[in-house]
């Protein structure tokens, strides 16, 4: 027991000792707690006297930035009154404004009218079609006959632009110019599509062209009457005894240029009304008409191949030239019963309006029967165009 009671003092004064130390760093941490309270408690006076420096510092840099401006107005000043500034030029409104430039916005305006008009030209011209010169015909691939020039011009200048003018009680058309005017440029074009009819082969000197020849267009007013009864009344000129019929039961016309009578004619031939001595018109010597007559059924009913080739067949035997003109071929069926009964098929084609596309349907129309187009007649054109002018006027 006594043991017992060494060891267990022995232990106490062990935990006094322990409680000793621990004491003594209760006291060093109170004093530190005692030293930092100090420093706290003057955290809050330097934070507001540095908010306090901060704005007296800007407000200090603002008022040097005006008294350095005011400074530098000063010295201007001093400068211009001690002559160190002078005035060049004075400073004027300008009447006219620098932007927009009226001069060179109208120039641009007239290089892009022009170029825009330009690219428009050409895209029309490319997708135009229609016919307007000589070459046109012979790059389709078709035979150019031959070129009747416009006759405004001379009719203007021969008979002053009238439609109509009396010979011997007659009221011939201006359009005549073979009959009434031999020195013209047309007729002379008339001849030499006679010359060229008339000689295909020079080497054949029995037979002298195309008998019975057929003139169409491919569409109405193309010229194909007026190139008909100018084309016969060449023939007979030159001496060829010529009978000219009108085919056209729908319009026709042909007896007003000649100033002869519409009926009996073609239509009383075949619906066996009349022979076709009976219905012939004299005009001039060598020159005989059958004018289209009235026609009471349709058109179409009355011209009839069997008809038209029994006609045909006589009527060679009474000239040596035989001239058709049918409706258009392509607004009837009178030039395709015609012209499978015709030594030669003429199609005539209007300058500046017949559209190519128009004489290939005609082609095509014709070529459905086995009958070629043999030739192409081109109306109407102007040779006052360029390379085109004529010598004599």
């Amino acid at each position: 027991t006594f043991g017992q009671l060494e060891s267990i003092g022995a232990r106490i004064n062990e935990r006094e000792i322990e409680i000793r130390q621990l004491e003594e760093q209760i006291r060093g941490i109170e004093q530190e707690i005692t030293s930092f309270q100090g420093r706290i408690t003057n955290i809050p006076r330097q934070t507001i006297q540095r908010e306090q420096i901060r704005r007296r510092l800007a407000q200090s840099e603002e008022f040097h930035k005006e008294i350095a401006g005011e400074l530098r107005q000063i010295e201007i000043a001093e400068e211009s009154e001690l002559g160190y500034v002078s005035v060049v030029r004075s400073a004027i409104v300008p009447k006219l404004p620098v932007s927009p430039d009226l001069n060179q916005n109208i120039l641009l305006g007239v290089l892009l009218g022009l170029g825009f008009g330009i690219g428009l030209a050409f895209i029309v011209q490319s997708t135009d079609s229609r016919i307007q010169e000589p070459e046109d015909i012979q790059t389709k691939g078709y035979n150019l006959l031959g070129v009747v020039p416009s006759m405004n011009r001379e009719i203007k200048a021969d008979f002053k632009g009238e439609e109509t003018v009396d010979v011997v009680g007659k009221q011939l058309s201006t359009k005549l110019l073979p009959l009434l005017n031999p020195w013209s440029t047309v007729t002379e074009n008339y001849r030499l599509m006679r010359t060229n009819l008339q000689y295909p082969h020079i080497e054949d000197d029995e037979q002298e062209g195309p008998q019975v020849l057929m003139v169409t267009s491919p569409e109405p007013a193309d010229g194909k009457t007026t190139t008909a009864v100018n084309l016969a009344l060449t023939f007979a000129l030159s001496g060829h005894k010529v009978i000219l019929i009108d085919g056209d039961l729908r319009r026709p016309t042909a007896h007003t240029l000649l100033d002869l009578n519409r009926g009996p004619g073609l239509a009383e031939v075949l619906t066996k009304k009349r022979s076709l001595d009976e219905v012939v018109q004299p005009f001039i010597d060598e020159f005989a008409f059958v004018a289209a007559g009235g026609a009471k059924a349709p058109p179409a009913g009355v011209v009839q191949a069997k008809g038209l080739r029994e006609l045909l067949s006589v009527a060679p035997g009474r000239a040596a030239r035989v001239v058709i003109h049918p409706s258009p071929a392509l607004a009837a069926s009178g030039a395709v019963v015609s012209a499978a009964e015709c030594d030669a098929t003429l199609v005539v084609a209007n300058a500046g309006t017949t559209d190519s596309r128009a004489l290939d349907q005609v082609k095509k129309t014709l070529g459905a029967v086995g009958v070629p187009v043999s030739a192409v007649i081109f109306n109407r054109f102007d040779v006052g165009r360029g390379q085109y002018e004529y010598g004599y006027g």
